[in-house]
């Protein structure tokens, strides 16, 4: 809900048309879009930070906690320093397990949203919501 509210000020749907705006008008609407843009950044930083807990490592500490917390704290640090979260540092030799769930049809979910960003807006919550929920049972079945 944040991010949608930080969209609608960058991407205005109560302008019609900015270029039409009278100049005073428009530096204004381009003001609080950066201010969005801005506090989106602010956000984004905290939320590459919002897995650390004070206990997280005590609770168990693995190498695989340690080595999380710290690629965790890479990319804090290269958002502050407004850096393209370059190559993240290579940490020593994983092991993964894939998992392939159902589909999911986004043609219809597509042809529902044109020409409307309202639908386009909830349609991508929605889609990005069914991934959460679809991706957070594939890791239960793990």
């Amino acid at each position: 809900r944040l991010e949608d509210a930080g969209w609608n000020y960058i991407y205005r749907d109560d302008i019609a048309d900015i270029q039409s705006l009278p100049p005073f008008k428009r530096g204004l609407a381009d003001w609080i879009a950066e201010e969005a843009d801005l506090k989106m950044q602010h956000m984004r930083i905290a939320e590459s930070f919002v897995a650390v807990t004070a206990n997280y490592i005590l609770e168990k500490p693995t190498p695989e906690r340690f080595a999380e917390t710290l690629l965790l704290m890479f990319d804090m640090l290269s958002r502050i320093q407004d850096s393209t979260l370059p190559g993240r540092p290579r940490l020593g030799l994983k092991q993964s397990m894939i998992s392939v769930g159902e589909p999911i049809n986004v043609n219809t979910r597509w042809e529902n949203c044109q020409g409307n960003k309202q639908a386009l807006r909830k349609g991508v919550s929605e889609l990005t919501q069914d991934l959460q929920v679809m991706l957070e049972g594939l890791i239960q079945d793990i």
